[in-house]
């Protein structure tokens, strides 16, 4: 009889074992649940918006009310993005938040950001996540490899609390008017809390979404409206997912910590303001039918084989080191797209501080490069875009200590040029989006490090004047 207890006693924590693991999720799992409970709530949240809003001040120009007319009439479907969009944009929030900071791999996320929400500065930040001070920090090259990382971190969260994320970008066609919708998410405020047990972390948003209308005027009529702006806007509270996830670590007790999604919370009264609303004074033309605005070149137009350029350039940032810029490059047209040219080639370019004397630091990056051009009114003016990519080396001395830099590097660019003559264009150059991976390593070869970095226009504006030679 003993036995027999003993055996179903055995049976029954095999099964639920069994179930347990069978229950027990995946990183994946969690991470896809969080994700669709984030898209679900934010789509919530836009449809409230606009379904709760109220117009205050009423507008009083006498084409308003038609104005007024025409947004309520837009199907609020076609305001809000689909599920793919929305998941996309909460990712790169997420990305933007999370920490990457390999010389700080066994510190959880919620410690980091504990760090930086009770921090009055850079120097408490980096005091309350080490106990260390900068200038003790200093005394090693580890150390200073820590600030670097920390330093450019601190810079980035503080740009965000800033800079507004662009979720939703639209513009549609309902009869002879053009709508345009951008919606925004502002970052205002991080918070730590410790309730029950668990470490949370929250943040307060601003939401909102811009809503242009342009409309033709056939007959200068005032009650009729050529342009309306109006702005929907609203503040919210909620919380960041997060799960532990990793190994504990046999030096410490923290674990990696990585986002999973974020919910945007109960929003306060959703606000409708009519920002602009133009009358129809005056009699303006309809668009062309069939025309998307842009000119369409001449045919004949020589865009030339093969070409060599030259730039000089600066780099800056708040609380960032000035950078300046050389590139050089050969290119060579392989064909058109649409009918504009694509030229690919080989490109070098460096990259070195300005008016620093503590930091000497030379990038030089060898690779190829592509662009694609959009000539504008019979040449006189091109629409360009580009990207490039290559190996890259050098070195960097700073505070008597020499580290060796190799790696990859690329960038995506805009920009603008004007053909002087057939054979001699200048032009402005824009970065839109620089990526790096690069290992910096001890010339005595003490220790190593990988750092990946992307940076976008509005973190560190890149510019630069161009020349451009025809060969033949």
């Amino acid at each position: 009889m003993k036995s027999k207890v003993l055996f179903l006693l055995a049976g029954f924590f095999f099964f639920s074992l069994a179930d347990v693991n069978a229950q027990r999720k995946t990183d994946e799992e969690v991470r896809a649940e969080a994700m669709a409970k984030s898209v679900k709530n934010f789509n919530t949240v836009l449809t409230r918006l606009y379904g709760n809003a109220r117009l205050n001040p009423k507008p009083k120009s006498s084409c308003s009310k038609e104005a007024v007319t025409f947004l309520k009439n837009i199907d609020k479907k076609s305001l809000v993005p689909d599920n793919e969009t929305l998941e996309k944009e909460i990712t790169r929030i997420l990305d933007s938040l999370e920490p990457k900071l390999p010389n700080f791999k066994y510190y959880t996320q919620i410690r980091i950001f504990k760090a930086f929400v009770e921090s009055k500065s850079y120097a408490d930040f980096v005091f309350n996540l080490t106990t260390k001070d900068i200038g003790e920090l200093e005394q090693t090259a580890k150390g200073k490899l820590r600030l670097l990382e920390l330093n450019a971190y601190y810079r980035k969260l503080k740009r965000m609390l800033k800079q507004p994320f662009t979720v939703f970008k639209k513009s549609f066609k309902k009869g002879k008017c053009v709508y345009k919708v951008e919606t925004k998410l502002q970052l205002t405020q991080l918070k730590y809390m410790f309730k029950k047990n668990k470490d949370a972390l929250t943040a307060n948003w601003d939401i909102t979404s811009k809503i242009v209308i342009d409309c033709p005027c056939v007959t200068a009529d005032s009650k009729r409206f050529r342009n309306a702006v109006f702005v929907y806007s609203s503040k919210s509270v909620g919380p960041i997912y997060t799960r532990r996830v990793g190994k504990k670590s046999e030096y410490t007790h923290w674990y990696l910590v990585a986002p999973y999604g974020l919910v945007i919370g109960a929003m306060e009264k959703p606000k409708l303001v009519a920002q602009q609303i133009l009358c129809c004074t005056e009699k303006s033309g309809l668009p062309p039918e069939n025309s998307n605005y842009i000119e369409i070149p001449d045919k004949d137009i020589n865009y030339r084989d093969t070409w060599v350029d030259g730039s000089l350039g600066i780099s800056f940032g708040k609380d960032e080191l000035t950078l300046g810029t050389a590139s050089g490059g050969v290119f060579f047209n392989v064909g058109n797209i649409s009918g504009n040219p694509v030229h690919i080639g080989g490109k070098l370019s460096a990259v070195t501080p300005l008016g620093e004397k503590d930091i000497k630091e030379t990038r030089i990056t060898v690779g190829l490069g592509a662009e694609y051009h959009i000539p504008l009114g019979n040449n006189r003016l091109n629409i360009l875009t580009g990207v490039q990519g290559g190996y890259t080396f050098g070195s960097v001395e700073a505070f008597g200590f020499k580290d060796n830099i190799s790696g990859f590097s690329g960038m995506v660019y805009t920009g603008v040029e004007i053909p002087l003559n057939n054979n001699i264009a200048l032009g402005v150059l824009l970065n839109v989006f620089e990526y790096s991976n690069l290992t910096f390593k001890a010339e005595n070869n003490e220790f190593e490090s990988t750092v990946s970095n992307s940076i976008f226009i509005f973190d560190r504006p890149s510019i630069s004047a161009n020349l451009r030679i025809n060969l033949k």
